[in-house]
């Protein structure tokens, strides 16, 4: 990983993205443009802003770090004629709302488009413009629940629970409408354009796998093709998971057990009895050994002092805990700070998107 110095020269240097968009879909996205070297403008509906900011404060830390923040009151007149400004002198525009908000507050695709010939804008939707569902609100619980993820996460009762430790989907959609974003950044002359990813969209792609597990192989319930990949365990109580799709007979070796083949019920049972009877530190050196794909179940707390994921070199706690970009191999900035509501007021109205670039303090 590069992470450059204050002059160092970055992939998105120039872009700017002016970020009307709240919650997670649209910051996300923005984050990742941001730590690529955009200058990101989050416009924010006064008095409380983002409502990510009580919702989930963690999230809006996480998701807006080295942006700016102008607070602004679409329904005012010179409010909004600053937004058309700034729009007007953005590469990029992200909104995350139902179809129709941002027409009804004046900053939709095709207005802002009247103003800026060279616009990609990017809408992050629910369920898309066109359909029965198009209205409908919802987050990634409800996504995961209506494209089929759910059905594989129940208890033992046969209870759907939503207990990812990130909004899957909502990630998924971020990335591809920065895939939107960036297919279009690099070519010149290409008009006004405007980029939708439903949330819903992006579930149905990354479930298809599973469709076509179910339609073109009848394999209808997750364990069905899942008996050789699970967590199992330890004597101690700690647990460990296993994904034997290679290194299956000298795992069998390395436990001592005989008279199974394959990756059945059968062979699996037999490996979590033996892993039963062994502490975690014991038995993960020999899974390690044996060659197949194994972890321990860490907690956070764990994770964050693991020496492996350390050595990514992504993680550093001062002055708070932030995380540098996953994209090696390119200048990325690690960005920390996070801006108050209209915390940048002040310059984006006297100075509008040149100010930002000037007065660099905010961007740190």
């Amino acid at each position: 990983m590069a992470i450059g110095a204050a002059d160092e020269c970055y992939p998105l240097d120039g872009v700017r993205v002016l970020d009307l968009s709240i919650f997670t879909p649209g910051p996300f996205a923005t984050q990742i443009l941001a730590d690529l070297g955009a200058t990101v403008l989050k416009v924010e509906a006064p008095p409380h802003g983002d409502r990510e900011r009580d919702v989930m404060p963690a999230y809006f830390q996480a998701y807006n770090r080295g942006k700016a923040s102008v607070a602004l009151d679409l329904k005012n007149p010179d409010d909004l004629r600053l937004c058309h400004d700034l729009a007007r002198d953005a590469r990029i525009v992200v909104e995350g709302f139902r179809p129709g908000v941002c027409d009804r507050l004046g900053v939709g695709f095709d207005r802002l488009a009247q103003i800026n010939p060279d616009l990609i804008y990017v809408s992050l939707t629910g369920f898309g413009s066109d359909g029965p569902y198009r209205m409908a609100r919802a987050h990634d619980p409800e996504i995961q629940a209506i494209t089929g993820s759910l059905h594989y996460a129940r208890d033992a009762n046969g209870k759907a629970i939503y207990n990812f430790a990130y909004p899957t989907f909502d990630y998924a959609a971020s990335m591809y409408a920065v895939i939107g974003c960036l297919s279009w950044l690099g070519r010149k002359g290409h008009g006004p354009r405007r980029v939708e990813v439903p949330l819903a969209a992006a579930g149905v792609a990354w479930m298809y796998p599973q469709y076509v597990n179910a339609v073109e192989f009848d394999a209808r319930a997750f364990a069905d093709n899942n008996d050789w990949r699970g967590s199992y365990r330890t004597r101690d109580g700690r647990y460990l998971t296993l994904t034997p799709a290679e290194g299956l007979r000298e795992l069998l070796a390395e436990l001592g057990i005989e008279g199974v083949s394959g990756r059945g019920r059968d062979t699996m049972e037999k490996i979590a009895a033996a892993i039963a009877q062994r502490d975690c530190a014991d038995v993960f050196p020999l899974l390690q050994k044996a060659g197949v794909p194994v972890g321990v179940v860490q907690t956070v707390d764990e994770a964050l002092e693991d020496e492996g994921l350390a050595s990514l070199g992504m993680i550093q706690r001062a002055p708070h805990l932030v995380c540098a970009s996953p994209i090696m191999g390119m200048p990325t900035k690690l960005l920390t700070r996070v801006p108050d509501i209209g915390g940048q007021d002040d310059l984006v109205r006297k100075g509008g998107w040149a100010a930002l670039e000037t007065d660099r303090e905010w961007n740190q």
